[in-house]
């Protein structure tokens, strides 16, 4: 979509060929959401929160774990899913940088129900050195990402992070203005857009890696939990 006139580049229907063909049709949930899922799926007792991995030792038969508070713990297999910045990939396979990719992102979520829901349920809007992405995840709610093409490490202003997101976007859409307007905030976040080189080892003896401590990409790319 051009995010300036709101003018469709192009449109696919990612409902009827599955429906057609009797396969799992494709929807979107917030990543919230999905935790939630996936912690009951485990058992909420099972989980330790501010547990970070600093260190291993493979020895073979068994790998133990250091934790930052100085806890061990012992099992029969190490999965490092923690983060572009790996600390098991560090001590996997040694320090190596994140590349910045020139992006700065702000995502949001929102109480907003557009007025063509029920045929549109995500959107890419383009722009120079800009782009936005909106997004239904369910429940009445629209999840939205915009980037903007800046150096890394940069701070908002007094005004905040809505305000500044207004002026950058200022003069696109309603598609997207009436996102940032519907959006508290609280419910804002930034980050700046990291990815590293691709790796061929995902592992070594009782250690493995997963996801962006291994295979960190763009989120344009939509590769997230297909590489996974």
């Amino acid at each position: 979509v051009d995010g300036v006139s709101g003018t469709w580049y192009c449109k696919f229907d990612t409902f009827t060929p599955a429906a057609e063909r009797g396969l799992p049709v494709t929807r979107v949930i917030s990543r919230m959401t999905l935790q939630q899922i996936l912690a009951r799926a485990v058992g909420e007792d099972i989980i330790m929160n501010e547990s970070n991995v600093v260190d291993f030792e493979d020895d073979g038969d068994k790998v133990t774990v250091t934790l930052e508070n100085g806890q061990r713990y012992t099992g029969d297999l190490l999965v490092g899913a923690d983060g572009i910045r790996s600390k098991v990939r560090t001590n996997l396979f040694g320090p190596s940088e994140a590349n910045y990719s020139g992006y700065t992102c702000y995502t949001g979520i929102c109480d907003f129900i557009p007025a063509d829901i029920e045929t549109v349920g995500y959107r890419v809007f383009l722009g120079h050195k800009q782009y936005f992405v909106s997004s239904d995840v369910g429940a009445g709610k629209m999840q939205w990402y915009a980037f903007y093409n800046e150096p890394a490490g940069g701070v908002d202003g007094p005004k905040g992070m809505k305000a500044r997101l207004l002026e950058i976007f200022g003069g696109w859409c309603d598609n997207v203005i009436d996102l940032l307007v519907a959006t508290d905030e609280e419910a804002i976040l930034r980050r700046d857009i990291y990815d590293r080189a691709p790796t061929f080892s995902w592992g070594r003896g009782r250690v493995t890696l997963l996801g962006d401590s291994v295979h960190a990409m763009q989120p344009n790319l939509g590769q997230g939990g297909c590489m996974a």
